[in-house]
């Protein structure tokens, strides 16, 4: 599959990358869309803190579809719409203060599912979690 990798500032280049394939308790999602933010932008002029090592993938902000799933994952199915909108916890607001530091920021759910990343994991796994 290709992916975009920041090889530090100004050196976006898109390659080839291995399909990952989900872990126990992980979701791989099939991205079908994907936005760039301030902070992407930010990322790509200056480096910035947050990115970690280079290279790196950019992007947080996308839409697609469950590809597939690791072994004890329930409440997911390949196919299934996703999309994350995943933002820094401000610590004060509502969902913050209510011990939902993930969901700052987040916009309201209906029927559609939330996944946002796994700490500690590769930017192309995501760990699901359904909506509440």
């Amino acid at each position: 599959m290709k992916a975009a990798l920041l090889y530090g500032p100004g050196d976006l280049r898109i390659v080839e990358v291995a399909a990952p394939e989900p872990g126990p308790g992980e979701v791989v999602l099939q991205i079908r869309a994907a936005l760039t933010c301030g902070t992407d932008r930010k990322m790509y002029l200056r480096g910035h803190p947050a990115l970690g090592p280079y290279p790196s993938r950019l992007g947080h902000e996308f839409a697609g579809v469950v590809g597939s799933v690791g072994e004890g994952v329930a409440g997911f199915s390949p196919g299934e719409p996703v999309f994350c909108a995943d933002s820094a916890p401000c610590g004060a607001c509502f969902q913050c203060r209510g011990g939902r530091p993930r969901e700052a920021g987040a916009p309201t759910r209906s029927s559609r599912r939330w996944a946002g990343p796994r700490p500690g994991s590769s930017p192309s796994r995501w760990h699901g979690r359904a909506a509440s």
